[in-house]
């Protein structure tokens, strides 16, 4: 009985992530918030997949930092989880003037990068340290 409701509480932590992914994922896909050609803020280009940890620990912690840094900052949600959706984030990376950045990092999930200018000035992947990225988001504001 203990594995089972340890399988069940695992199960319900997996699709309560993926749940909270996709809401995270289907906000930043919304027009008001995609990138217009004259916007000159700070792109936050971010690859993820449903099926990756890392993205699972970070996904709650970048939501709360994209409603924070929405005004500052250009956030762009690439999915990697299956063919579909990295097809799709191929041609939102395109829209987006990453195709060079997601054909590099097509399979790194979890990966954060901030452009500034169409210069890469932050990398990072498997990070899930709100203070990394508040010190990186801050640094490329104030650039």
């Amino acid at each position: 009985m203990t594995n089972f409701k340890l399988l069940l509480g695992t199960i319900i932590f997996l699709l309560t992530g993926m749940a909270f992914s996709a809401s995270a994922q289907d906000a930043m896909m919304k027009d008001d918030h995609m990138m217009k050609s004259d916007d000159k803020r700070p792109v936050v280009a971010i690859v993820r997949a449903d099926w990756c940890p890392y993205c699972t620990e970070l996904e709650p912690k970048m939501a709360k930092l994209m409603a924070e840094y929405s005004e500052t900052l250009n956030f762009v949600i690439l999915d990697i989880t299956n063919a579909e959706t990295t097809n799709n984030a191929r041609a939102t990376a395109k829209a987006a003037g990453l195709a060079d950045f997601f054909e590099k990092n097509k399979t790194k999930a979890s990966t954060v990068a901030i452009f500034k200018d169409k210069k890469q000035v932050f990398t990072t992947v498997h990070n899930t340290k709100n203070e990394d990225f508040i010190k990186a988001f801050e640094s490329a504001i104030k650039k």
